[in-house]
C-alpha cells in the first residue's frame, strides 16, 4: 500500500492527528532506549581490572585490590611481630594514603614539521609545527597496565601482648618504622588487655 494513500485513508477517517501522535511517542521511546543502552554500556567499562605484582594472571578490581593489599600488609605485620620473642597475640591497624594507582602504557607520537616559503618579492617565511600526541595503549579493549603503585603507609596502630615491657615496645616501634619507612611517632604500640 502506498504511504500517500494510507495517509488519505487516515485523514478521511479523522485519525491522521492520532497517527502522528502515536508515531512521535514511538520515536521518543526508541530514542530513550538507544540513549539508555549507550550509557549502560559505557558504565561497564569503568571497572577496569589490573593484575597485581604479586599474583600474575589474577585480576582484581580497584576496591578489591586495595582491600587485598591492606589485608596482606596487615597479615604479614602480625606474623612478623608475633614471632618476636616476648610478644604474644597481636592486633594491627594500618593507615594508608590514597589508593592503588595503575600506570598505563602510553604511545607517544611527536613530530616536527618545518616549512620554508619564498615569495616573489624575495621574502622568506619559515613555519614550524610541533605535534605532540599521547595515547593509552589498549589491548582487548582494556588499557595495558605497566605497573601498579600501592598506597603509602602513613601510620600503624598495634596492640600486643607483652607490649607493657618498654624494651619490647621499642623493638616493635623500630621494626615497623623500618619496615614501612615511616617516622617513629607514626607508630603507636599499646599493651593488650589480659
Amino acid at each position: 500500500m502506498d504511504f500517500k494513500k494510507f495517509l488519505k485513508t487516515l485523514e478521511s477517517k479523522g485519525l491522521k492527528k492520532n497517527f502522528y501522535n502515536i508515531l512521535i511517542v514511538l520515536l521518543v521511546g526508541i530514542l530513550i532506549i538507544i540513549t539508555g543502552s549507550f550509557f549502560t554500556s559505557k558504565g561497564n567499562a569503568k571497572g577496569v581490572a589490573a593484575t597485581t605484582g604479586n599474583e600474575e594472571g589474577k585480576e582484581v578490581g580497584n576496591d578489591e585490590n586495595l582491600s587485598l593489599y591492606e589485608q596482606t600488609q596487615k597479615n604479614q605485620l602480625k606474623y612478623i611481630l608475633s614471632n618476636i620473642n616476648g610478644i604474644g597475640k597481636v592486633e594491627v591497624m594500618i593507615s594508608f594514603q590514597g589508593g592503588t594507582e595503575r600506570v598505563p602504557a602510553m604511545d607517544s607520537n611527536n613530530s616536527v614539521s618545518k616549512t620554508e616559503e619564498k615569495d616573489t618579492s624575495g621574502g622568506t617565511r619559515v613555519n614550524t609545527q610541533n605535534n605532540n600526541g599521547n595515547k593509552v595503549v589498549v589491548t582487548n579493549n582494556e588499557p595495558f597496565i605497566l605497573k601498579t603503585l600501592n598506597p603509602k603507609v602513613t601510620g600503624v596502630f598495634i596492640v600486643a601482648e607483652g607490649a607493657e615491657n618498654n624494651d619490647l615496645k621499642y623493638k616493635i616501634t623500630k621494626t615497623v618504622s623500618a619496615l614501612y619507612d615511616i617516622p617513629d611517632h607514626k607508630v603507636n604500640v599499646y599493651s593488650m588487655k589480659k
